[in-house]
């Protein structure tokens, strides 16, 4: 594929269809000193198989007495750049992760320079590793931990190795928020590349700091050698240098900036299209046929910008953007503009990620659950008084979803996505931003919802920021289908906001049939979703729409009793000492009791418990049911609370017109949650088509 050109008003660019291509494999990466706002990291790559990113950064971190102090190293003013790891939102021993461009070394003597800034009492550990490229083998070259002072330190690596490599720069944080580390101006040696015919190399001035920027020198017969400027263009010509110097724009150097030789240069009259693969690929006079007009000033210089990536360098499954850079794939369809021209979050491409949402418009596939509880809401930036003043992407018109901890305590909202999952899906994971104001507000957590519910993550209880949202990639494997929920609880003293945005499912996460799968007595909650028959009205909401345990449903359950309304069919006994109580909250003692009641799981919901206060060793309270009859099978399905130093027992039994027979007793130990048990009529010796009482 050759070249092309593309016509606007009269104003002509020669493009190329071998950028990708062209870029000198046996390049050393590129000194990267962070101030380019068209590619802050240069040719290094945030690694996706990390805790967190590294954050570009100037002036002082957010977070106080950690971090630099004064301003960058290149500079040293809070104007210039640096990278850092913010260690305030993420766990203890959390690592952050940037890897570099495949590096073919001249000789063993390559080596990297770079500084680095590790100040605060919470600091960690910085470590540098190298890669294999053949196999993507790490190994350890360096280290340092601990706070290091205010001031930047500057270290020198050589790698002692002659095999194609990577260079993997990590930060793990510390114990705590003043744990900010920071590293600034990364520079290769001239032997981490091969040279050979045809390389080039920028010979900045030596009063400027930019290294994209200078004289433009060619590789002929073992020596560096200028080029003349003569018929040099820089539509063409110049486009063909700086993308065989890895960049993809190419325009004149700043006059204050130009760097003359001392030497006459020795090629002269470059011709090129624009598809040339190297600038001795174009047309010249021949190497060493010189215009009398070249001198030493009259020399090539060129300012190269917006660096070009590398694919190869990404991964195999990196994803190529429009405008020529790549991304590690699972940055795409992250909502985040990780390709710079929002290539990667194209619609065409992202809509085969299911659950895919950023609530600008409503909650799509996703729903609250009814739990008795709370929903989650929509609402803006703008509109938002304490919680977040934008979304993810800190626009402030952009919508997410909030819950007020304040105007909520003790209660529970869950979200969940309306459709359901195969098992054993092939790299499925779930991406999602969350945000927490203050630790008090409550824990947000994923649920994978199944036969047996289980938590796959539950926020950091480190993680509190008034501005910034967290980012998680969890991965899901599970060995039978499954919905994906997300739920938030806000404790009896919570105050804050918690908050989502961007939700979103891999491809791998395979959507299943709406039939149901279930054998045996199925019930159909009136959302769709089926669950086993034995699931309705035992108090948890196996339907996302609580249809299982809807009122007119569990009524004719006999002994179906929530407390929420007094004692139901239930009955105190004359013959003990002691009376069941109708309480919600916690009790009135101390270190024993429930805080919240099973059904609501709040402190508004009810219960009947046993106050022991002023009571005597052994004295007993019964709970009577109504009498029943059963003809097939009858179960008694309860949930119990038992906490404190002085707990005794509870006991359960059956007792016909006859006889009674106590069949359960727990043990004497404390346990500060609700447990849930069951009692079989049949187990217990009660005879068929008789009846009994619990």
């Amino acid at each position: 594929m050759g070249a092309f050109r593309v016509v606007f008003g009269g104003i002509c660019f020669l493009l190329s269809s071998y950028f990708t291509d062209i870029v000198n494999g046996t390049a050393k990466p590129l000194t990267c000193n962070f101030e380019s706002a068209d590619s802050r990291l240069c040719q290094w790559q945030q690694m996706s198989a990390d805790d967190f990113n590294w954050t570009p950064q100037s002036g002082q971190t957010v977070s106080s007495n950690t971090g630099p102090q004064y301003g960058d190293h290149t500079y040293g003013s809070s104007s210039g750049y640096y990278l850092y790891i913010e260690a305030s939102n993420v766990d203890p021993n959390a690592n952050a992760r940037i890897i570099s461009p495949v590096i073919d070394p001249l000789d063993s003597t390559c080596a990297m320079t770079f500084y680095y800034n590790m100040y605060g009492q919470h600091i960690g550990s910085l470590h540098v590793y190298v890669v294999v490229a053949s196999d993507q083998s790490e190994s350890e070259i360096w280290s340092i931990a601990g706070t290091k002072g205010s001031s930047w330190i500057g270290q020198t690596l050589i790698f002692n190795v002659t095999y194609k490599f990577q260079v993997i720069i990590e930060a793990v944080r510390g114990s705590g928020y003043a744990g900010d580390i920071a590293i600034d101006d990364i520079s290769f040696s001239n032997t981490c590349e091969k040279f050979e015919n045809g390389s080039l190399r920028i010979v900045k001035h030596q009063q400027s700091s930019y290294t994209n920027q200078g004289r433009i020198d060619v590789y002929i017969n073992g020596n560096w050698r200028s080029i003349c400027n003569r018929n040099f263009d820089l539509e063409t010509d110049g486009i063909v240098a700086c993308i065989q110097l890895g960049y993809r724009k190419a325009d004149s150097s700043p006059t204050e900036y130009l760097v003359f030789d001392d030497q006459d240069p020795i090629i002269d009259n470059i011709q090129c299209f624009g598809n040339e693969t190297s600038l001795l690929d174009c047309g010249n006079d021949g190497v060493g046929v010189i215009n009398t007009i070249c001198g030493a000033t009259t020399v090539v210089n060129l300012k190269c910008s917006d660096i070009i990536d590398r694919c190869e360098d990404i991964g195999n499954d990196a994803f190529p953007c429009d405008n020529i850079h790549c991304v590690p794939s699972g940055e795409k369809c992250d909502f985040a503009n990780n390709c710079g021209d929002n290539s990667d979050e194209e619609r065409s491409i992202c809509e085969m990620y299911p659950g895919r949402n950023s609530f600008q418009t409503d909650f799509g596939e996703w729903a609250n659950v009814v739990t008795n509880g709370i929903d989650w809401s929509r609402t803006y930036g703008q509109s938002s008084i304490v919680g977040p003043s934008a979304d993810h992407n800190d626009q402030t018109t952009g919508y997410f979803l909030l819950l007020d901890a304040s105007s909520n305590v003790g209660k529970k909202a869950q979200l969940c996505y309306e459709r359901k999952f195969e098992a054993n899906s092939i790299d499925c994971s779930v991406r999602f931003y969350y945000y927490r104001n203050i630790a008090t507000a409550g824990e947000i957590s994923l649920i994978l919802r199944t036969t047996s519910p289980s938590d796959l993550w539950t926020i950091s209880s480190t993680f509190a920021s008034y501005s910034q949202w967290g980012y998680k990639d969890i991965s899901i494997n599970a060995s039978e289908s499954f919905h994906v929920c997300f739920e938030a609880v806000i404790p009896t003293t919570g105050n804050g906001y918690l908050g989502l945005d961007d939700l979103s499912l891999t491809p791998g996460c395979i959507i299943a049939s709406d039939e149901c799968e279930l054998t045996g007595p199925i019930f159909t909650c009136d959302d769709g979703l089926c669950i086993h028959y034995d699931y309705i009205c035992d108090h948890i909401h196996h339907c996302f729409d609580a249809s299982d345990e809807n009122a007119t449903l569990c009524e004719d359950h006999v002994g179906y009793c929530t407390f929420e309304n007094g004692f139901c069919d239930w009955k105190q006994s004359v013959e003990d000492d002691l009376e069941w109580i109708m309480n919600s909250g916690g009790t009135p003692s101390q270190g024993t009791g429930p805080s919240v009641d099973h059904t609501l799981e709040n402190q508004f919901g009810s219960y009947a418990y046993l106050e022991t206060s002023y009571t005597n060793d052994g004295d007993y309270a019964d709970f009577v049911s109504p009498w029943l009859y059963y003809s097939d099978s009858c179960d008694l399905r309860l949930y119990f609370h038992m906490e404190g130093q002085d707990v005794e027992h509870l006991e359960i039994g059956t007792s016909t017109r006859t006889s009674a027979s106590p069949t359960f007793k727990t043990e004497r130990f404390s346990r500060n949650f609700w447990r849930y048990t069951s009692l079989s009529a049949a187990d217990n010796n009660v005879p068929i088509n008789t009846e009994f009482q619990v």
